[in-house]
């Protein structure tokens, strides 16, 4: 499939759409003033909108349903792509026997579990956020460093 201007157009003004709606909605129930305290705006949003008509009342059921399912595709395509990748530097993917690279692979998935749990019970919400606020501060010095990687391996890739 060939990917134009107008498809690149069509998912731009979704991604738009979806960016201000995130913003503004929030905004918009709770205020300039009330948004500021709120680490999940969202949820407070969705708490306070009901449906005259329906068969569920508060709109936060369907809403914690669907950021449930979201949560969890995005940790499931975080493991992969985090699996696949250490497969690849570790050199698993390149074991000779089948047997070998499945021993592998679940002690790198026990690996993975192990440090996810003891993270998960370990830092607390607010530690969580600050880690990211922190991660978030790094971010573009770490793509700045990761260009010139690139860049340094090309080069050397083609002398």
């Amino acid at each position: 499939m060939k990917f134009g201007i107008k498809e690149g157009l069509i998912v731009g003004g979704m991604g738009f759409f979806v960016l201000f709606t995130t913003y503004f909605i929030p905004i918009g129930f709770i205020g300039f003033d009330g948004i500021e305290d709120i680490l999940y705006p969202w949820i407070v949003t969705t708490d306070s909108i009901r449906m005259k008509f329906g068969v569920v009342e508060r709109i936060i059921f369907i809403f914690l349903l669907i950021f449930l399912a979201i949560a969890f595709l995005n940790i499931m395509i975080h493991w992969h792509v985090s699996l696949k990748f250490f497969q690849g530097a570790l050199g698993i993917d390149k074991l000779e026997k089948r047997k070998k690279r499945t021993i592998a692979n679940s002690i790198l998935i026990i690996a993975f579990w192990t440090v996810s749990i003891v993270v998960a019970v370990k830092i607390t919400e607010y530690g969580l956020f600050k880690y990211i606020n922190y991660f978030y501060g790094t971010l573009p010095f770490l793509f700045i460093l990761l260009m010139g990687t690139l860049m340094l391996v090309k080069r050397r890739a083609n002398s």
